[in-house]
Order: C-alpha cells, then structure tokens, then sequence
C-alpha cells in the first residue's frame, strides 16, 4: 500500500477489545481515537510504522483494504503521538 498526499494509515487500537471467554466489548473513547500507525506516506518525519496516535473522534476515513478495516488520517489530524 502506498500512501499519498500526507495520508497516514492506521488500525484502531480502541474499536473492539476481546475479553476473556470470547465476550468483544467496543471500548470508544468520547473525544479522541487512539490508532496504531501502518503505514505512512513517503518524507513523513512526524510518525513512523508502529507508533501509537491519538486524534479527535472525528477524524479520517474508514477504508476496508484486504479484509482488513484501516483509518487513513491526514498528518495535520495527528494530536498525540505516543
């Protein structure tokens, strides 16, 4: 995957935690998303693959890939690098 125009994507760390026995339990936060980086565009120097990112609920976009659900942000959304 390559990201483009400042595009940074993400896995959602706080979208469904399992529990013990099998139970999944949605876990969202009220004012702010917490992300693991994947993936970042070419010349970024804020964050890199594997860092952990909080920005505000509202930001970026939900994007299925490959099975797999992916949030792509934009570097300006970043609040919080971990």
């Amino acid at each position: 995957m390559e990201m483009v125009n400042n595009s940074i994507a993400c896995k959602d760390l706080d979208d469904i935690t399992k529990e013990k026995g099998g139970f999944i339990l949605a876990t969202k936060r009220d004012n702010y998303k917490r992300l693991k980086v994947t993936h970042v565009f070419e010349g970024c120097n804020l964050v890199k693959s594997g860092d952990e990112v909080f920005v505000m609920k509202s930001a970026g976009i939900d994007i299925p890939i490959g099975g797999e659900d992916y949030v792509v942000i934009k570097q300006q959304d970043i609040l919080l690098v971990k």
